[in-house]
């Protein structure tokens, strides 16, 4: 059945008031979100980079820079006036807000976390000295140092360290120590936290480190400390015996070059 075309334009019009009304309320579903700022409770700091999800599976967004998020409603959230947002931060107890979505503040709204409970502090450390043999760093025991086989007899823990990997000497028999390859003069030596200049006597041949008094070394191949710096090659920290308050005691030894004498005890 056909109109008259002077009819069709009073059709026309309901369609058009109908379409008009329908389509805005149309749009707004499908453009329908909830938005606002996240803070924090104590210091209202901007919360950046929170989750931010709906009550639909797979449904959710992140905070910018300014803690603000925008969530664009899915079809299941619009059936219903209200929304529940679950939000969750590293550090911010895991919060569930509900929000009307007609509220006029459904898109600017303030919801301000908690922190989450403080947990106990754990420190996990180690000691700088390690016992035994490692990669750049150990502490050879000092008794199997002077138990090495060295010219003419004498006890030299310096000497000792040659029969170490990566460790050599420039002339055969004296107490230069050289790491890695470097010459003598890249080697750190520090006595008690001093720098030792000279660690030799009569040209080299023997160190200047007497046995009796030292407790320990420690041997730094690679890896040496940045309070240590200086040196190219290597670094020898000596400590030195602090002695004993418990009772005296006292050591002689006479060798081929040398006669050395001490002792130690309370005062």
């Amino acid at each position: 059945m056909s109109f008259p075309a002077r009819y069709r334009r009073f059709l026309l019009f309901p369609v058009a008031c109908c379409w008009l009304l329908w389509f805005p309320s149309y749009l707004a579903a499908q453009q329908a979100g909830i938005g606002g700022y996240l803070v924090d409770s104590l210091s209202r700091e901007p919360v950046m980079y929170a989750a931010v999800a709906g009550s639909v599976a797979g449904q959710g967004v992140y905070t910018d820079e300014r803690g603000y998020f925008y969530l664009t409603l899915a079809p299941g959230d619009t059936a219903g006036t209200s929304v529940r947002l679950r939000i969750q931060h590293v550090g911010y107890r895991d919060t569930t807000v509900t929000v009307d979505r007609r509220s006029p503040t459904a898109e600017s709204l303030v919801i301000r976390l908690r922190h989450a409970r403080d947990l106990p502090v754990v420190d996990v450390g180690a000691s700088a000295i390690r016992n035994g043999y490692s990669g750049s760093v150990f502490s050879p025991a000092v008794e199997r140092l002077r138990a090495m086989p060295v010219l003419l007899g004498e006890a030299d823990l310096l000497k000792g360290l040659l029969f170490l990997p990566g460790i050599s000497t420039g002339l055969e028999g004296t107490a230069n120590i050289q790491i890695r390859g470097g010459n003598p003069s890249q080697t750190h030596v520090l006595l008690d936290g001093v720098t030792l200049y000279n660690s030799g006597h009569l040209g080299g041949f023997l160190s200047s480190v007497d046995p009796y008094g030292v407790k320990g070394i420690t041997v730094y191949k690679g890896g040496v400390p940045a309070e240590y710096g200086g040196r190219l090659s290597g670094l020898l920290d000596i400590d030195l015996r602090q002695g004993r308050r418990d009772r005296h005691t006292q050591e002689f030894s006479a060798g081929t070059a040398t006669v050395r004498a001490g002792g130690e005890g309370p005062l």
